[in-house]
């Protein structure tokens, strides 16, 4: 059986990563390279086509040097997650079924509060804040739908976001939702209404 590729970046072969706070951490090497020897740098998808970018990059022939960059960036993410977290007021615990409907997902979606799986994401983002995710469209809204796409947004930050059908863990218990949850999913949805509601005939373009 061959082996899988190494990842490359340019002439460098990644040897460690780690995603965390929202981005990817990357130590590279390439031992023939008397310039730059090691690489450190940062990794992020966050485009509409989920390409890798690449920033805050360094080439070093110092290997303590690039050791120490690589785990410096990882402690500065790690407490910056953490202190999103206490602001947020949110336990490290993620959602489970204990959070959902009964029944699962055998309805139409949209227009519903859904849970993502927690195990299909990046291990320090299976929290509440990441995990709540308000469904608004796409095929994969009808549980029969050929198509599987959910598009919505993260009830947290408001971001939209993509995910596939597969993804969702079940529908919200509202009656379990935190406070802040609460509030967030009503101003959501009084945004929702806004946006729906037909203009009046003065509004309307003539």
């Amino acid at each position: 059986m061959e082996k899988d590729k190494p990842r490359m970046i340019e002439h460098w072969e990644v040897k460690h990563s780690i995603f965390i706070g929202g981005h990817e951490i990357l130590f590279a090497e390439d031992e023939r390279n008397t310039v730059d020897s090691y690489f450190v740098g940062d990794c992020s998808y966050d485009n509409p086509f989920g390409v890798a970018e690449y920033s805050n990059c360094i080439g070093t022939t110092d290997y303590l040097e690039a050791v120490s960059e690589y785990t410096q960036r990882i402690q500065t993410q790690i407490q910056q997650v953490r202190q999103e977290r206490a602001d947020r007021g949110i336990g490290d615990e993620p959602l489970s079924t204990e959070h959902c409907l009964p029944g699962g997902l055998g309805e139409n979606i949209a227009g519903k509060l859904v849970v993502i799986k927690p195990g299909i994401m990046h291990r320090d983002r299976r929290t509440a804040d990441y995990q709540y995710f308000f469904a608004d469209g796409g095929n994969g809204c009808r549980a029969e739908a050929i198509g599987s796409a959910v598009f919505g947004q993260n009830l947290y930050t408001g971001k939209r976001a993509r995910w596939e059908r597969a993804d969702m863990l079940g529908i919200a218990d509202l009656a379990k939702l935190p406070e802040w949850a609460k509030d967030r999913l009503k101003s959501l949805q009084a945004e929702k209404q806004t946006d729906n509601h037909p203009k009046k005939k003065t509004d309307i373009e003539r």
